[in-house]
């Protein structure tokens, strides 16, 4: 049959041919070998031998040959060749059918008419069916698939209870079949492939299955999941579509459940109760996340195409967000890099890389004894630097909005942000704060270096004022120090004017004037009382 499009052969074992032209008898043995794709020579060839007899009409140029069975069971395979007008306009006509054949050695002739069938597979079963090869109609008929497995190396066995294979013309069509892979689930398989066009499609379906039950890469054809999901399990529906010369892509949506899988920069693995995954292309989607990592429980959504995500948080210490960041945050290089003060280490691949942005909600935020309820804001990763913009938050019954960024170029995190803090309860009084702040490090070690200045007023302030409000400056790099300017202090209708600082041995001073009168407020934050000069008096007159 050289020649075909659709297979191609050689029958070199001659038949008897006695009898008259136009009704030669032919008897005789057939080797059917090397059957394979026009454009594909095979290394080595299969053959059978199939005994043979029919009738050869040299007038009316017609050749019908048949294969003949050995007693009164069915062969396994039975062959039929008609042949007309074979020296004027040739058409021609060969049938096989199938009863019970086994499966395995037709492995090496799938791989041969290009099926992406793996080098290791190993296949068990039979096969019943039909299939004609025409000239005109190149491929036709149906196969059926009985108790066949598949086995690949190191793999389970997949099971297929029956399986139909349609073809017609140059395509092969797999309707919806069942898929059994012992102790670990069903999955149902569907697809079709057109030789000439090099169309392959195919759809998986399963309840529940594990991620890595399935050895897709063996087959040429990409994994459905994405790396970070090869381990828990998956339910639901994918599909795949490749054509000649072009990469073959997914889509379609499962469930994801109980899957584990590390995340560079953090100190734990991300363990993902739930998600659902939606596949596009090379482009996925995980939404609706129960999850947690390192202790911390959250849920949300993350677009991997977009690099953008919405993560939620129920109350939540920060000093365990910045322990299960820790990676990330810091980077204390080597022995000589710290001793000899070498600069900067480098930032890993990872981190230079990564580029996110999304929205962030917590339920609340505990940082030391501080509780921010309702917080919600925006976060953009970007390399080495962090920017959080609009986050906002409620405390002590006012409310708190934040504009600022990390670095993370260094060996340990810098942060640089802006604070508004409205009517927040302090000391029987409302606070509103408007200020820089500026730290580097983590833990402990980051309130040392802490430094802010800004603006703030104190309605219902302390030590019998009604108001007070100024600027601060405040310093913890090294002595503790806090300077307070402009201050414009209120009670009643008097107004004093002033400035303040931080004493030596911890105690506030203020000290205050309106007009002649003169006042000294010292004490702690926790507790400051008004000291009075001698010879004041209530009244100014």
């Amino acid at each position: 049959m050289a020649g075909t499009p659709a297979s191609t052969g050689s029958f070199p074992r001659a038949a008897a041919c006695p009898g008259p032209f136009d009704a030669l008898a032919i008897t005789g043995q057939l080797d059917v070998e090397e059957i394979h794709r026009w454009d594909r020579m095979p290394l080595w060839g299969h053959s059978w031998r199939v005994s043979l007899q029919g009738a050869l009409d040299l007038v009316n140029q017609t050749l019908s040959i048949e294969s003949v069975g050995r007693g009164q069971d069915p062969a396994p395979l039975s062959v039929r060749l008609d042949v007309e007008r074979y020296l004027t306009q040739p058409d021609w006509r060969l049938g096989f059918v199938w009863s019970g054949f086994p499966l395995d050695p037709l492995a090496p002739i799938a791989r041969h008419l290009g099926l992406p069938l793996p080098e290791d597979a190993r296949l068990s079963g039979s096969v019943d069916g039909s299939v004609t090869v025409s000239r005109r109609d190149m491929l036709e008929g149906a196969v059926q698939l009985r108790d066949a497995a598949m086995v690949l190396a190191g793999g389970p066995p997949v099971r297929f209870a029956r399986a139909d294979l349609l073809l017609q013309r140059d395509t092969v069509t797999l309707p919806p079949a069942q898929v059994e892979i012992p102790d670990q689930g069903s999955v149902q398989v569907q697809g079709s492939y057109s030789s000439l066009s090099g169309l392959l499609t195919a759809s998986i379906r399963t309840a529940g299955l594990p991620s890595a039950a399935f050895r897709l890469q063996a087959f040429g054809i990409p994994e459905p999941l994405p790396d970070a999901m090869r381990e828990g399990r998956w339910s639901g529906e994918l599909r795949y579509r490749q054509e000649r010369n072009t990469t073959g892509a997914w889509s379609g949506q499962a469930v994801i459940t109980h899957a584990a899988f590390p995340v560079p920069g953090l100190a734990a693995p991300v363990q993902l109760s739930r998600g659902v995954l939606t596949v596009n292309g090379p482009g996925w989607r995980l939404t609706d996340v129960r999850a947690s990592a390192g202790g911390v429980e959250f849920g949300g959504d993350y677009d991997a195409a977009a690099s953008t995500f919405r993560l939620r948080l129920g109350e939540t210490d920060l000093a365990q967000l910045e322990a299960l960041f820790e990676p990330s945050l810091l980077r204390p290089g080597g022995f000589l890099a710290r001793t000899l003060r070498l600069g900067r280490p480098a930032a890993p691949r990872w981190l230079a890389a990564r580029r996110l942005s999304g929205g962030i909600q917590a339920e609340a935020l505990v940082l030391g004894p501080a509780r921010f309820t309702g917080v919600s804001g925006r976060l953009r990763w970007d390399g080495t630097r962090i920017e959080l913009s609009q986050l906002r938050a409620r405390i002590e019954g006012g409310s708190v909005l934040a504009n600022g960024a990390i670095d993370l170029a260094g060996s340990e995190p810098s942060y640089a942000i802006n604070v508004l803090g409205e009517r927040i309860a302090w000391r029987n009084g409302r606070l509103t704060i408007d200020g820089d702040f500026a730290a580097s490090g983590a833990g402990s070690n980051l309130l040392a270096t802490l430094g802010s200045e800004g603006m703030f007023e104190l309605a219902g302030a302390p030590a019998g004022f009604d108001s007070l409000a100024g600027c601060y400056r405040l310093d913890l790099t090294r002595t503790p120090s806090l300077r307070l300017s402009e201050l414009r202090a209120a009670a009643g209708s008097e107004i004093y004017l002033g400035t303040g600082a931080l004493r030596d041995d911890g105690t506030l001073l203020v000290e205050l004037e309106s007009g002649a009168r003169q006042l000294r407020v010292i004490g702690t934050l926790a507790g400051l009382r008004v000291e009075h000069p001698p010879g004041w008096s209530a009244d100014p007159d």
